[in-house]
């Protein structure tokens, strides 16, 4: 099971992301996506810790949020999330979210998707559950932003 953080909780929301004006509540989402993932080998970590780890690293770019190499450079980091794999299709994300226990980071484009508008541009979201059903693709979704989509979306 994995912690749900919002990217922009007071305990880390204004913290420069990489500096100010850019902050975490505003494109923080792959640093807190990262640590919600990391939440299932270690408790104990946080959006704070990720987002320093990504800023310290250059993996914050102004105006943009979290570089890809930022969010396998966290997983890895932390926790036993050793075995980071990177999917350019949904096919191969499915086939290794069938593995019990996987967790993963997805990067909604903007526009709809499932029916919902995660974003204008683009956000990072935690994927910790995978099932299909009637021939369809669900997962489920831990949304760091303050839409809150939480909960379990057709693909």
């Amino acid at each position: 099971m994995t912690k749900l953080y919002r990217q922009y909780d007071s305990k880390w929301g204004s913290m420069g992301f990489p500096r100010h004006p850019d902050n975490m509540a505003n494109s923080g989402c792959g640093p807190t996506a990262c640590a919600m993932c990391i939440t299932s080998q270690d408790s104990t970590i946080t959006p704070k810790d990720t987002g320093r780890y990504a800023v310290k690293h250059g993996d914050a770019i102004p105006n943009a949020g979290t570089t890809w190499t930022g969010i396998t450079r966290m997983l890895k980091k932390y926790g036993d999330l050793r075995d980071v794999k990177g999917h350019d299709n949904m096919k191969s994300f499915f086939k290794e979210m069938v593995t019990k226990g996987t967790v993963g980071v997805i990067i909604f484009r903007g526009g709809t998707r499932g029916g919902i508008t995660w974003t204008l541009g683009g956000h990072f979201v935690e994927i910790d559950d995978y099932k299909v059903k009637g021939g369809k693709h669900y997962l489920h979704v831990k949304d760091p932003g303050p839409r809150k989509h939480d909960g379990w979306y057709c693909y």
